[in-house]
């Protein structure tokens, strides 16, 4: 069977065209057998991803794969004094991304928030010399401003605080979204701009809030739910996609997708209650990457290509072999130019 599907579709900062068809299976790539090799998308695009042994060991690495030339590289190696890069994402043209890494202050380590220019090999650090966490970085749509999530010691509560904080590139410019005592993280724009959805962790419970960007700051809490811990809210249109616990008694992650026009929550049809399904990075109305420990894979968690309706998965080393080994692969981010 052959399919060929066009559309257009915007992932955070980007107007994209995606072409999806079915290849052929390389000879030299082993597949489950829950995998339809018939059936195989192809995506056209670059994907950029970490990979590490264990997050504590802070052994990071940072790579791009073309699906187009299935070339996969790791940038991060060019990266002099920056070590532990991870959660990168895409300019609005691909010419660069941001990032956050570490480097050693004087013998403490420090989190910045980076930017690289992949054409020309400038890199930039954004956040030099503050002496706070800045993590979770995600450009605007516009490529104007990255949002991010920057942490400081508290001697008053006696515990770390993190806010979301917002920057101009041209400017420098920093304001925070959010200022609290608890931690906001992993922040992410709404497809107009002109709000961040994020995570708030409050006692047990991980929620997620929308913030406006305007001067009445108004914020609206979006899910909750007693006991559980969500992650990584990703807007892709005008839909919320994110990761929850199974249930108060399962922590494997499951991926949801809520349609904020009518705020129907769906459970995918790939997730399980043995095994975690995470990082989900959407590419298409019908597919997402995402990052899965299910069996079958080489260790720890491994890429798939997920479809979001029927719920079958394709390993990553299907475009790639090299992709998905004993490391943990995470935090994919998506673009392809307009056609």
């Amino acid at each position: 069977m052959l399919r060929k599907i066009s559309s257009y579709i915007k992932i955070g900062v980007v107007c994209l065209l995606i072409t999806i068809s079915c290849i052929g299976m390389s000879q030299d790539v082993k597949v489950n057998a829950s995998e339809n090799v018939e059936d195989i998308p192809q995506i056209n695009g670059k994907m950029i991803y970490h990979t590490y042994s264990d997050y504590n060991e802070r052994d990071s690495k940072l790579y791009i794969f073309d699906f187009n030339t299935k070339e996969n590289i790791c940038i991060s190696d060019k990266f002099k004094d920056v070590y532990n890069t991870m959660n990168a994402d895409f300019s609005t043209n691909g010419s660069e991304i941001i990032f956050m890494g570490m480097i050693d202050n004087k013998g403490t380590e420090e989190w910045d928030i980076f930017r690289y220019n992949i054409e020309t090999n400038k890199l930039e650090d954004l956040t030099k010399g503050n002496k706070l966490k800045d993590e979770d970085p995600k450009y605007s749509p516009d490529g104007t401003k990255i949002i991010f999530k920057q942490g400081h010691w508290d001697n008053v509560i006696d515990k770390m605080i993190y806010d979301i904080v917002e920057m101009d590139l041209e400017t420098g410019k920093m304001f925070f979204v959010t200022n609290d005592i608890y931690e906001d993280s992993m922040p992410y724009y709404s497809s107009d701009g002109k709000s961040v959805y994020y995570t708030k962790v409050i006692d047990k419970s991980t929620q997620i809030y929308k913030t406006s960007l305007d001067v009445a700051r108004k914020t609206t809490k979006i899910y909750e739910e007693t006991g559980i811990r969500c992650y990584y809210p990703i807007i892709y249109k005008n839909t919320l996609y994110f990761s929850k616990w199974s249930s108060v008694y399962n922590e494997s992650d499951n991926i949801q997708k809520l349609d904020l026009d009518t705020n129907k929550l769906i459970n995918l049809t790939f997730n399980s209650d043995s095994y975690n399904c995470s990082d989900v990075c959407p590419i298409s109305d019908e597919y997402s990457i995402i990052s899965s420990t299910k069996p079958g894979g080489k260790g720890g968690y491994d890429l798939y290509i997920a479809d979001n309706i029927t719920g079958k998965t394709w390993s990553l080393d299907l475009f790639n072999g090299e992709i998905n080994d004993n490391r943990h692969q995470l935090g994919a981010a998506y673009f392809v130019a307009e056609e």
